[in-house]
């Protein structure tokens, strides 16, 4: 079986919030998949199979995942809530998710920093205990991969896990700068990359202003991005994460959930560090971007302002811009159906991809169907086709990008609120009947998302004789167990090994769609004036995507 390299998933994320007790939790079971009850299944099957364990160590084995990049992550506040489709995760009748834990959240218990010990104790609990199945690798003791077992590298997603006062309370120690260094001076935990903020507004640590990208709930006023850009306290921490004159072990910084204007900020002032004169030192292997489980949005900053449409202040929850954009057509399927990426600036702009490929980093392309630009056929029928669900932006980070356009926003009401219905999904037969199944559809988003990286990197100008070639920088950040709706084709890390087989199908017929919505004849998987040789496609571009540049930027910055 090949080895697969996984940017970001959660392997005993599930299995950890089975209970709030660490003696419950340290069981036999706890590298065994979540076993939902029997309402849990029917309901969970409907919403899109965001409850189920999609990848805990024994599936992620299984599959053949070699190496990845285990993300700690403390659940927000925004999700202790039991509004709409967030009633899911608060009933023990559908999940066996330990309530205790949205308890300690609701009620201010402790710390985000406090649940993130938790778990990273577990991952530790298992490592030892369960040591011919999984290994914890660590610049500061071991870090050399082990034969047939799941090596994880630790990562911290979102920022907030920083945070040592109380959850939505402004009480305790407020230093995420200390947080940082107590870990990078710890004599064992090791941490990659830091995910600056994830998907809402946590009051006790604003490091930068989020992207939109909470689709369980709309009706609430911390899924809303609410400050500007990359804030003095966010400097401060990737100053922190990044230099290495006191200590060898950087922390990277994962660009994942930063806003537009967060990102940009970002790419400033990553290059007046690397300018600095003041006594910061940069990594010995430089400081890569890493954008860790993303989509494309398939176009460029330049022309975001001309694809704005039905965009205005709404302020019934916070004060926030509410945009839609029109979409960028993927590929041409057939005359007379296409594909559209997603348009939230959630998504990498072909900025956000040229900026990645200079710094020497790595993209790894989700396997969420929402990230990557998947709709429903009722959906697609009752929409236009090229806009997508409402993207959200702060007043500040709105004013900075559009200056003119936030003159005279218009006031929006704000919108209803889907019901828990249209979480059902339609069924193969149900998609047949308007085209292209769903399963084909997901599978040409997919490659479209990776061909759209590596066209935009192939097109750079050669740097000192150099010409980048974008097969170099992208990679796969599943997102399995974070809550995703997965590929139909890779619904857990079980199935790699066959979606790795049916992406040589599609990834050809993916190609010719890509050029026939582009009226191109550019070829994307195999270097121009030679013919497609589907042997060494296999075992170079795809191998280079579903592992070796994940492994290759783990041998140079760990």
């Amino acid at each position: 079986m090949a080895d697969y390299f996984d940017f970001h998933f959660h392997p005993l994320f599930k299995q950890f919030l089975l209970a709030f007790k660490a003696s419950e939790r340290q069981n036999d079971r706890c590298t065994e998949p979540v076993r939902l009850p029997g309402l849990g299944r029917i309901i969970d099957s409907l919403a899109g199979r965001i409850l189920e364990s999609q990848a805990c160590v024994a599936q992620a084995r299984q599959g053949g995942v070699h190496l990845g990049i285990a993300c700690l992550i403390a659940i927000e506040h925004v999700l202790s809530s039991d509004k709409g489709k967030l009633a899911l995760l608060n009933s023990q009748r559908i999940t066996p998710l330990d309530d205790e834990f949205f308890a300690f959240v609701r009620e201010g218990r402790g710390s985000y920093n406090d649940l993130v010990e938790m778990e990273l104790s577990f991952y530790e609990w298992v490592a030892q205990t369960r040591s011919r199945q999984m290994k914890l690798l660590s610049r500061k003791t071991d870090a050399q991969l082990a034969t047939g077992k799941l090596n994880l590298v630790l990562a911290m997603e979102g920022g907030h896990g920083l945070s040592r006062q109380r959850i939505n309370e402004f009480a305790g120690p407020a230093d995420p700068v200390a947080t940082v260094q107590a870990y990078r001076e710890h004599p064992t935990r090791d941490l990659l990359y830091l995910t600056l903020t994830h998907f809402s507004h946590i009051r006790e640590q604003l490091l930068c202003s989020h992207a939109y990208a909470f689709k369980l709930v709309r009706q609430l006023a911390a899924t809303r991005p609410q400050v500007a850009g990359l804030r003095q306290l966010g400097r401060a921490v990737v100053r922190a994460c990044l230099d290495v004159s006191q200590n060898p072990y950087p922390i990277h910084i994962d660009i994942k959930h930063m806003s537009l204007q967060a990102r940009l900020e970002y790419y400033a002032f990553r290059r007046e560090l690397l300018a600095s004169k003041n006594g910061f030192k940069a990594p010995p292997g430089g400081i890569p971007l890493l954008a860790t489980h993303v989509g494309v949005t398939g176009f460029r900053l330049a022309g975001l302002a001309d694809r704005l449409t039905d965009f205005g202040l709404e302020d019934a929850l916070v004060p926030c811009v509410r945009m839609r954009t029109r979409r960028q057509v993927a590929g041409e399927l057939s005359e007379h159906e296409s594909v559209w990426f997603n348009s939230w600036t959630l998504n990498l702009l072909d900025d956000d991809i040229e900026e990645i490929a200079r710094s020497g980093g790595l993209i790894g392309i989700s396997l969420d169907v929402r990230i990557l630009g998947f709709e429903g056929s009722a959906k697609r029928l009752l929409n236009r086709l090229e806009l997508f669900a409402p993207d959200y932006m702060s007043p500040a980070d709105f004013a900075a990008l559009f200056p003119v356009l936030a003159r005279q926003l218009p006031k929006l009401d704000l919108p209803e609120e889907e019901a828990l219905e249209p979480l059902v999904r339609e069924t193969e037969l149900g998609e047949e009947l308007f085209g292209t199944s769903r399963r084909e559809r997901e599978l040409y988003l997919f490659c479209l998302n990776v061909l759209h990286t590596v066209a935009v990197i192939n097109a750079l100008p050669a740097e000192q004789g150099k010409q980048l070639n974008g097969w170099d920088f992208v990679s796969v950040g599943s997102d399995f167990d974070g809550l995703v709706d997965s590929l139909k084709s890779c619904a857990r890390a079980t199935e790699l090994p066959t979606f790795e087989r049916e992406l040589m199908h599609y990834f050809p017929r993916a190609e010719r769609a890509y050029q026939a919505a582009r009226n191109s004849t550019t070829p994307l998987l195999h270097a121009p004036g030679t013919p497609f040789n589907a042997r060494a496609f296999q075992n170079g571009p795809l191998r280079q995507l579903l592992y070796d540049n994940g492994a290759r930027l783990l041998s140079r910055l760990w």
